[in-house]
């Protein structure tokens, strides 16, 4: 809360337990999370949106699309997605569980437990557009690494160039 019922209350605590709520780290406002700055990853609200409806997974046809994205968290997303194609009748538990020893399943089980809003048509129209926007960056990536040795590119490198550029040029144009 703000004005005087928080400065009441943080009044209170400090009456109670000896803790002035109202001091905080310096260029901190308070009573502000840090966490509440962290920019939600693309990966990760893809990730967020299979473990609300892992059915969202069929709608996406080849996730190796983003293989080699340099982003956190692309490895996994294609795993779970490729996990959800081998077993499409996986829940959200099954999926967790199939995914209990990885090194993410306590990531996996807190983006699991938030409940985000909307329905099924609602998170596939986001998964699509997030999926898009990941080939994209990926396209984009790849694009920037043909450019940086632009000399040494191969015929087979020079036609993929051209071809990721006539993409993104079409990309553009929708």
């Amino acid at each position: 809360p703000d004005g005087g019922f928080r400065d009441a209350l943080v009044a209170r605590v400090r009456e109670l337990t000896g803790v002035d709520l109202g001091k905080t780290p310096q260029g901190q406002v308070a009573g502000q999370n840090r966490s509440m700055h962290v920019k939600r990853s693309l990966v990760r609200h893809a990730i967020s949106l299979l473990l609300q409806d892992p059915s969202l997974a069929l709608d996406i046809p080849d996730p190796r699309v983003i293989e080699g994205l340099d982003e956190p968290g692309v490895p996994l997303l294609i795993a779970l997605i490729e996990t959800l194609h081998a077993r499409p009748q996986l829940t959200t538990g099954g999926l967790l569980e199939a995914f209990d020893a990885h090194g993410a399943h306590g990531s996996l089980t807190t983006l699991a437990g938030i409940s985000l809003p909307g329905d099924h048509d609602s998170w596939l129209e986001e998964m699509t557009g997030v999926f898009a926007q990941l080939e994209s960056r990926m396209r984009t990536q790849r694009i920037d690494a043909l450019r940086d040795r632009i000399s040494e590119l191969t015929q087979e490198e020079k036609m993929e160039l051209r071809d990721l550029l006539t993409t993104r040029v079409a990309d553009r144009g929708n």
